[in-house]
């Protein structure tokens, strides 16, 4: 369950709640290949704008960690160090009057989970540097026409909001979400929203997939967060907390920040 409109299972005693930490994020995609967002400086003008404990905090109650923009969450020991983004508005600002000034464009987003709050967060964060963003909900990313996927074909957004649940390791948000679509068949780039296509991006994840040993995997991290902060292809402002509730006269039941439930051991008094 969400924390918005879940807060009250928290004081309730008829209630167990499971609080996993997880990689469950939301990813905005910026469209590196044209439009608006082509433009680097606009996409680090987003990450600067971006209130990222504001974020954890008001649409997540606290029950999450702030994100700077790569899927290289804390929880994974393979991710090494990340350096913060700062907040930072009035570079912002600056960078988006370098690159031309302010303009309109819709956001694309989800109904559901995070979506319509983190939607609205963005909307205030663009606005403060003169960028208007019309915010689109949709049911369904997949048959929204918004995100490519596995058709490259797909007409695609400047901007838009996908789900992305956890992942025991990190290597799909990289690869399938963030390397250069080449075919379907190996699986890069085919959830390439922001058409992101960096050669040197595409040799550290090769890096950090083949690594044999932890260290050398988080090196090669720590160089993929850098490319990625510096490009911004996306923004991922947090990894969230994976709440999950039972009623308190149940017992024995595992809950998994992937969705699952295991109820084999489970009893009811």
């Amino acid at each position: 369950f969400n924390y918005s409109g879940g807060e009250s299972l928290f004081d309730n005693p008829d209630f167990t709640i499971f609080e996993i930490p997880s990689a469950n994020h939301l990813q905005v995609h910026m469209r590196c290949s044209e439009g608006p967002f082509a433009d680097k400086r606009i996409r680090q003008a987003m990450a600067l704008a971006t209130d990222r404990q504001g974020i954890v905090d008001g649409i997540l109650g606290g029950k999450g960690l702030p994100a700077y923009d790569s899927p290289l969450f804390d929880i994974y020991p393979s991710a090494g160090t990340t350096t913060p983004t700062p907040y930072d508005v009035e570079k912002a600002k600056q960078l988006v009057a370098d690159a031309g000034g302010g303009f309109d464009v819709p956001l694309y987003g989800i109904t559901y989970l995070q979506g319509p709050d983190l939607a609205v967060a963005l909307q205030n964060a663009a606005r403060e540097i003169g960028i208007n963003l019309d915010i689109q909900l949709r049911d369904d990313y997949y048959d929204a026409n918004w995100v490519r996927t596995y058709d490259p074909s797909v007409p695609g957004s400047d901007i838009g909001i996908t789900d992305y649940g956890h992942r025991g390791v990190p290597d799909v948000y990289l690869n399938a979400a963030l390397k250069s679509f080449t075919s379907v068949d190996d699986g890069a780039g085919v959830w390439n929203a922001a058409e992101f296509a960096n050669a040197e991006f595409d040799s550290l994840v090769d890096t950090y997939s083949s690594s044999a040993d932890l260290q050398s995997q988080a090196a090669a991290g720590e160089k993929i967060t850098a490319v990625l902060q510096d490009e911004v292809p996306m923004l991922v402002t947090f990894n969230q907390t994976w709440l999950s509730v039972s009623r308190s006269n149940v017992t024995g039941v595992v809950p998994t920040a992937m969705g699952h439930l295991f109820t084999d051991n489970a009893s009811f008094t």
